[in-house]
């Protein structure tokens, strides 16, 4: 190459660094730092010895954090110098790419190489961090520069295995997962030797196997750290990967950099747009490959040695970080950005290596080089923008906490984070104490530190990081709700902060002994609960559980506030977890574990009692675990925990939100002098004849000493009236004469909509006393089929609820049923009743043994809710079938009886006998017992 054109290539070169200098620089200090970066100047403020003493206990070994600590000590602290070292490694990459592409497959493949690492979003967004993951990236592509130097060599100099030596043992010092990088390249160098003349063998082996004794001899210090730290690292609920996740996911991250715009595995992405071009990025280089690979099928020794190593480089130590998500799941692609080099090296050869094919295939190889470049700027400029614009995916914003924090806190405040913290002391200025708290697996020393930061405290301010998983059990948020309440709640980007009014020291309360069987699965052991508490602030619950026996399920509680109409108003629902937060299918059986829960009220709840209960569920089905009595039998799936008294608001902010789920009118609309509408929700647009329809109306007054006259909650068509609610709010319990001016009051009711009413539009209107009605909008009544001819059935009955139903017949699709089948019962109705039945009832078929032990049951509505008895008319007919499962094989012979209940209270309706169930005239059979 002649000296201008050498100069020219310098210079585009230079231009290359320097147009990734200016976009590493742009908006380089931004956004704060995030809590990993406030770790890694946390640990290089403190010094050397502290940064070997902390990473000891880490997941990360120590050398990057020392060499930020030197660096830092030249140019301070501040988002700019600390991430401009990952700038400088960031840079250092190119010159190294275009010399690494250089020598294995000339100058074009190495200046396109630096020229896809200028552009590549994952280098602009790691070169802006404060963390290892350039330094990281750098010592490998060092490291396969030097490897591939040793593949043109007979016999390997010295230096450049020790050079190696060095590169292995700098990234073993900088990252644990350098281990499938220098496991690659162990193997590599045995792939070589076996190549070699036993000579030449003999000869490099023994250099080889001196550089890495050295490798490990330099490393055998952090040895010990290394083995206890991989070990323990972990996430106890991550699930593992498929290979075609694994290799999605890896494969869109390298693109962009940022975990979060590629969304959860199995939703739609939040940035479609990015992530199409990058699947077309991925398609058309595994197009490009297999026509590389496809042109050389008859010798693959014309597969130029470079490309190959630069393609093995990135896919083996990727298979092998798969085999490890094998053992541990939780595996974040940055950790193997290491790999990204080779990547752009394979990319930069495909493109020039299909553009100057010669030949007939000339111009679909230039087309198909092309679109992978398309594909590719199309996938990096997208990726740029979201780096540099998209506050969706911004780093948390640590210094906006810190300055709101610092205007508002005063020494008689305490600010808590639920998990370690480095970042937030580093730049909040006020005069409160901050205290990280971790709780997974140290509750009691967790409480205590509470206990210590808050003593003699007015308020706690609770900040969460939205990735922290060490409170997961929510223990802080009861312990301060118990202490107290909560007066405010604030977001900020990546953080939710919470503030508490400490009214008492913080404590665990005691919790009194229980002894409920949920479905044999869990036994509720302890149960504490607050007996009183204030509309719009919150309910302390704790529930202590025992597992008898291992669950292959993972369980869900609903703890619920329910009004005096037995709606729920309010709750939370919440995986159970132990101490170290294990869901319940990796509980140890005989453990015993604590979960913590806190109910809001409402802030409009009508004061009055309220009933607290919980429910255990598996989440994928919904499906509640029944309560079992001593002798196994069933008796609801909804326990009852005790009453709680809400009293009037003492604040008129609603911190919790409860609030939030009424929409609010422009303006407050009177209903009459003195009481004005602020908002409603109807449950539903369209309800059948016979259905409830739920409105919840959030009401002020302006003003003492109303009249006490009702409301009146009506449906209309026309003139006719289709369904009516009318009393005083709050269940008759809360008239609008007790009611405080200026707090708002939620009122729910329940209008059901009446059995005759035909199909078609329908207006919901709301009225006080006699004043004018106010349209709170239209329904659609879709009306249902009716017969009034029985159907076919095989079994004959003939038994009366009297007033409800006759149960008119019976059809069975077997009558042995075999151990691990379910047994279909359809029963068939006739409706007696000659008014409209105000209780949705439930069906209960249930199986009973020789013992007349219930071994099965199915409950559910009339036809599984669509033929509720609230919409039956006289003299029509209902098919209603019922699959019975059966807890406990039938052994000999066994019963059907058939109950109907109310499921609000329980009670069963009395049949024409006086017996409280329908015994059926056949009998099942199941094998003879042993």
């Amino acid at each position: 190459m002649s000296l201008s054109r050498r100069i020219g290539v310098w210079i585009l070169l230079l231009g290359l660094i320097l147009m990734a200098f200016a976009l590493r620089l742009h908006r380089i200090a931004v956004q704060s730092w995030w809590w990993d970066e406030g770790y890694s100047t946390y640990l290089a403020r403190h010094g050397f010895l502290t940064a070997i003493r902390m990473t000891a206990v880490d997941i990360h070994p120590p050398l990057y954090y020392l060499l930020l600590s030197l660096w830092g000590s030249f140019t301070g602290y501040t988002e700019f110098t600390t991430r401009f070292l990952s700038t400088i490694f960031g840079i250092l990459i190119l010159p190294l790419l275009y010399r690494a592409g250089r020598e294995g497959a000339g100058r074009a493949v190495g200046l396109l190489a630096a020229g896809l690492a200028v552009l590549a979003p994952a280098y602009v967004y790691y070169s802006q961090e404060t963390r290892m993951y350039t330094l990281f990236a750098l010592e490998y592509l060092i490291a396969l520069l030097l490897l591939a130097r040793l593949m043109k060599t007979r016999r390997w100099p010295a230096s450049t295995l020790a050079a190696i030596g060095v590169a292995e043992a700098a990234m073993m010092y900088t990252h644990y997962f350098s281990v499938v990088a220098v496991a690659f390249l162990n193997l590599t160098a045995l792939l070589l030797l076996l190549r070699q003349p036993i000579e030449d063998r003999r000869w490099n082996l023994r250099r080889w196997a001196l550089a890495q004794a050295l490798v490990v001899l330099a490393y055998a210090p952090w040895l010990p750290p290394a083995y206890r730290q991989t070990g323990q690292h972990s996430d106890e609920r991550a699930t593992f990967p498929t290979l075609p996740e694994f290799l999605s996911l890896t494969w869109h991250f390298f693109n962009i950099g940022i975990r979060e715009v590629l969304g959860k595995t199995g939703e739609p992405p939040p940035r479609p747009g990015f992530v199409g071009a990058s699947a077309a990025y991925g398609l058309a280089f595994a197009g490009a490959l297999a026509l590389a690979l496809w042109s050389r099928r008859r010798d693959l020794r014309r597969v130029p040695a470079a490309p190959a190593l630069w393609l093995a480089a990135f896919a083996v130590p990727l298979l092998l970080v798969f085999g490890i998500t094998r053992w541990k799941p939780i595996v974040h692609p940055r950790y193997i950005l290491m790999l990204t080099p080779a990547l752009l090296l394979t990319d930069a050869f495909l493109m020039v290596d299909l553009w100057r094919a010669q030949g007939l295939r000339r111009g679909p190889t230039r087309l198909l080089a092309l679109a992978l470049a398309v594909a590719i700027g199309a996938t990096f400029l997208q990726g740029l923008w979201i780096v540099y614009y998209d506050p969706a995916f911004f780093r948390e914003d640590v210094r906006g906490v810190a300055a709101y924090l610092t205007g508002v806190t005063t020494p008689d405040d305490a600010i808590v984070v639920d998990s370690e913290e480095y970042t937030l002391q580093q730049y909040y200025a006020g005069p409160s104490p901050i205290q990280g708290i971790k709780m997974r697996g140290r509750e009691a020393e967790g409480l205590a530190e509470l206990q210590a930061i808050t003593a003699g405290k007015r308020r706690v301010f609770l900040l969460h990081w939205f990735r922290s998983v060490t409170d997961d059990k929510r223990f802080i948020p009861f312990l301060l709700e118990r202490a107290g309440r909560l007066i405010d709640h604030r977001e900020f980007p990546g953080y939710t902060l919470w503030v508490y009014e400490l009214e008492r020291p913080v404590a665990m309360p005691p919790l009194q002994p229980a002894a409920v069987n949920f479905g044999d699965r869990l036994l509720l052991s302890g149960v504490f609960y607050e007996t009183e508490g204030h509309a719009g602030e919150g309910i302390a619950v704790a529930l202590r559980w025992r597992m008898p026996a291992p669950i292959s399920e993972n369980l869900k509680a609903a703890v619920s506030l329910l009004d005096a109409g037995r709606q729920r108003v309010s709750g939370m629902d919440w995986m159970l977890m132990n101490d170290l937060h294990r869901y319940t299918a990796r509980w140890t059986p005989g453990e015993e574990t604590t979960t913590y829960f806190v109910v809001p009220i409402p802030l409009g709840a009508p004061p009055g009692p309220y009933t607290l209960t919980v429910t255990l569920y598996r989440e994928p089905d919904l499906k509640g675990l029944d309560i079992l009595d001593e002798a196994r039998n069933p008796g609801g799936r909804s326990l009852v925990l005790g009453a709680i008294q809400v009293d009037p608001p003492r604040m008129q902010v609603d911190p919790y939100g409860t609030m939030s789920g009424i929409p609010q009118l422009p303006a407050p609309v009177p209903l009459g002098d003195g009481l004005e509408l602020l908002g409603f929700r109807l449950s539903t647009s369209a309800v059948a004849p016979g259905e409830p329809l739920h409105a919840s109306l959030l009401l002020r007054a302006t003003h003492p000493g109303l009249p006490d006259r009702p409301l009146t909650l009506e449906l209309l068509r026309g003139g006719e009236i289709l369904g009516r609610q009318q009393g005083d709010p709050g269940y008759g319990r809360y008239p609008v004469s007790r009611w405080i001016p200026g707090l708002p009051v939620l009122d729910r009711r329940t209008l059901w909509v009446s059995p005759e009413a035909t199909a078609g539009k329908a207006e919901v209107r709301l009225r006080w006393g006699e004043g004018a009605s106010f349209s709170l909008g239209t329904v659609e009544i879709a009306g249902r089929p009716r017969r009034f001819e029985a159907p076919p059935f095989d079994i004959p009955v003939g038994r009366r609820f009297p007033g409800v139903a006759e149960l008119v017949g019976v059809t069975l699709d077997r009558t042995t049923p075999q151990e691990g089948e379910s047994l279909t019962v359809k029963l068939v109705w006739r409706a007696l009743n000659e008014t409209p039945i105000e209780r949705p009832y439930v069906v209960s078929v249930q199986a009973l043994n020789a013992e007349g032990r219930l071994i099965g049951q199915d409950d559910r509505p009339p036809a599984d809710g669509r033929s509720p008895t609230t919409s039956w008319v006289f003299g029509e007919f209902i098919e209603d079938p019922h699959p019975v499962t059966f807890r406990e094989p039938l052994r000999g012979e066994g019963r059907l009886i058939i109950v109907m209940y109310d499921p609000e209270t329980m009670q069963r309706l009395r049949a024409e006998d006086g017996s409280d169930h329908i015994l059926l005239p056949v009998r099942i059979h199941g094998p003879a017992a042993p």
